[in-house]
Order: C-alpha cells, then structure tokens, then sequence
C-alpha cells in the first residue's frame, strides 16, 4: 500500500475534537483504490486490538491511545511486515497514517476511514457535466499517456548469505481532456526464502484534480467545494519515452512512459 508520488492533497476539518473518543468499532476507507477495513475493540485501559484488512493482506494491530490520539502498529505475519501505526480520530472520521521501514527509509501511506453506519459517506464521483476547468487551457500530447515510476531498494547480502529487496512500481496517466487518472501500483517483497506482492488494479479518475502544461511546465488545478487552486508541479523533458519532472525546490521525478 503506497500513496500517489505525484499528488499531495492538504485535507482541513472543521469537526470538533472530543477529548473523550469512542475508539470502538468498523472503519472504512481507500488506499490506491483498494477498500481497506479497519476494526478495533478496546482491549484494555486506553489500549486497543483489532485488524486491518484489505484485498490482499490481513494486519494485526494494537497499541494505545490517548484522547483522540492512537499510536501502535498494524503487523502482517505471513509477509513479516509491521507497519508503525497513528491514527487521529475526529468524530467519525479515523485519519491514519502507515508507516514502513524500508532499508531504513520510512515510507509512509495515508488512509481517511469513515465509522461504518456513520451518516459520513466517502466521496463519491462528481457529476460527468461538472465545469472543465482547464479546458481552454494548452496541453503538450508527450505528456498525455500512462507513465510508471519504479523504485527498486535492495539490502545486499548479509549474514548466512540471506538478502532482502522489495520493488515498487506505480501509476500515472494524464489524460487528453485534462484529467488525471491514477493508474494502480505494485510492490514485491522477496528476500532468501520469502516473497510477496501486493497491486491495486484499474484506472481511477482523480475528482478535482486537472492539469495542463505552458513553456515546459506542468500545472495541476485542484478543486475542492467549488474552488480552485493552481499548484505548478515542475519543469519537464521528455525524451525516448522518459519524462523528467524537476519542481521548484529542486525535487526530481523521473517517470518512463507505458506503451
């Protein structure tokens, strides 16, 4: 489970906080378009046990909580994976977020579950006659089409021979109108005598979020309650079927075009 590598959405909440939560129960959210159910029960004083699971994998979690605060992990036996675990809880909205260490790299993942039977429902598809808001905008036709970033982390060989890997493959498409879509993921983890793989599948519109390109430039437009932002992702190259995007803080993405 990973998050886009492009994207970065900034959520803001106008719900309360209680300083007594009610912890207990189903929670129900989306990763990489993969839903993920989240149950907890209260297993003690200010801890809790429960599980995680989604299409593929099933986690043990436990841990503490104080207030609406709860730090623990989420542990899949079969693969050997224990994912650090926070989660904010803000009325029935649980805001959680996964972290893993990779070669001593922490790779992080963001999940918003919604309590089951809460009158909160996860947001659904927009109405296919909303407003283009980039549609008199100039879009580059290299840019539009399927591209893969791949990220490949190996630990060497160790003690007794043994080693461990794990590659991460992921999605995104620019579509010809100005939308964006995000393509689905892959990672596998191997190692000595262990291996696992773990995808989301199919193309998933991105609601609200365009862009379009101007002097070598890609700018995404975010809508959100009928407002928009324009948000300048970098400057890019394209060249055999390569695209090299570099923000303005320097930042590199360099993604290879899907035939």
């Amino acid at each position: 489970m990973k998050p886009s590598i492009i994207i970065i959405f900034i959520l803001t909440s106008t719900a309360y906080l209680t300083s007594q939560s009610n912890w207990a129960g189903t929670y129900e959210g989306v990763l990489d378009r993969d839903q993920v159910k989240l149950t907890l029960i209260k297993s003690g004083k200010n801890t809790l046990s429960g599980n995680m699971t989604d299409s593929a994998n099933k986690y043990d979690v436990e841990g503490i909580y104080s207030g609406n605060t709860f730090t623990g992990s989420a542990n899949e036996k079969n693969l050997g994976l224990i994912f650090e675990m926070v989660s904010v809880l803000n009325g029935n909205q649980l805001q959680t977020t996964l972290m893993l260490d990779v070669f001593g790299k922490k790779e992080k993942m963001e999940i918003t579950f919604i309590r089951s039977g809460s009158a909160i429902t996860p947001a659904k598809s927009t109405k296919t006659d909303e407003k283009n808001v980039v549609s008199g905008k100039k879009r580059d036709p290299q840019v539009v089409g399927l591209w893969v970033k791949e990220s490949n982390y190996n630990s060497g060989y160790g003690f007794n021979d043994t080693y461990g890997a794990m590659s991460v493959s992921e999605k995104m498409e620019f579509l010809a109108d100005g939308t964006m879509a995000d393509g689905g993921s892959q990672t596998v983890i191997s190692g000595s005598n262990y291996y696992g793989t773990s995808s989301s599948g199919s193309k998933n519109i991105l609601q609200g979020m365009n862009w379009y390109t101007d002097e070598n430039k890609i700018y995404l437009v975010v809508t959100e309650n009928g407002q928009s932002q324009t948000v300048e992702l970098g400057k890019y190259f394209i060249e055999n079927s390569h695209m090299l995007i570099t923000g303005s803080n320097g930042e590199k993405l360099l993604l290879s075009k899907k035939k």
